[in-house]
């Protein structure tokens, strides 16, 4: 994604070993893109535009399709649930929706938290959502019920600033902390 430029660069791969990118083509998606994640079985990726949608791409048209309101005022981060077509979208203003990716983009359920939210993850085993407040330097830890239905199950104090988180498969959250150059680890022991 290249936010400064309105769109997203797009590359093929040569054959080569390792293969080489080349320039393929450009993508405008005005009013955006923040973040970008890739569906790849059904071939389509979601990208937000910063004030209040969500764009679904096609990848093999390379050209956006449809627009969804996420009700966020400010789009940011992007998780994706493929198998359950649930996309999360994180809100600057501090919390995510859940939007249903087989419903055309309905939102199924909004969680408010904090303020400052930008990358947001999941842990699709655990079915938590994590969602990073940096006004308030907290992170939530949200359970996804079964019929997609958001739930505080924990706070976990961060730091002032840390906006962005990861989650790996090993119940960890990776969480930045841009202020002291660190990373933070947090394991979720939530059930």
């Amino acid at each position: 994604t290249e936010p400064d430029k309105d769109g997203i660069e797009i590359f093929t791969l040569s054959d080569a070993k390792p293969p080489v990118p080349t320039h393929a083509t450009f993508l405008s998606v005005p009013g955006g893109p923040e973040s970008l994640v890739i569906d790849s079985r059904v071939k389509v990726g979601y990208a937000n535009l910063w004030k209040s949608s969500t764009v679904v791409i096609d990848l093999a048209a390379r050209k956006i399709v449809q627009t969804w309101p996420n009700g966020c005022q400010n789009s940011r981060g992007l998780a994706l649930d493929a198998p359950h077509q649930r996309l999360f979208v994180g809100c600057a203003e501090g919390g995510a929706d859940l939007l249903h990716t087989g419903y055309r983009g309905t939102i199924q359920d909004r969680f408010r938290f904090g303020n400052g939210t930008d990358i947001i993850a999941y842990n699709p085993t655990l079915g938590h959502l994590y969602v990073p407040a940096s006004k308030t330097g907290q992170m939530a830890i949200v359970g996804v019920s079964r019929d997609g239905i958001l739930k505080l199950l924990a706070t976990v104090n961060t730091a002032i600033g840390a906006h962005c988180a990861v989650a790996d498969d090993q119940k960890q959250v990776w969480v930045c902390d841009p202020k002291e150059g660190r990373v933070l680890v947090v394991k979720d022991t939530m059930p």
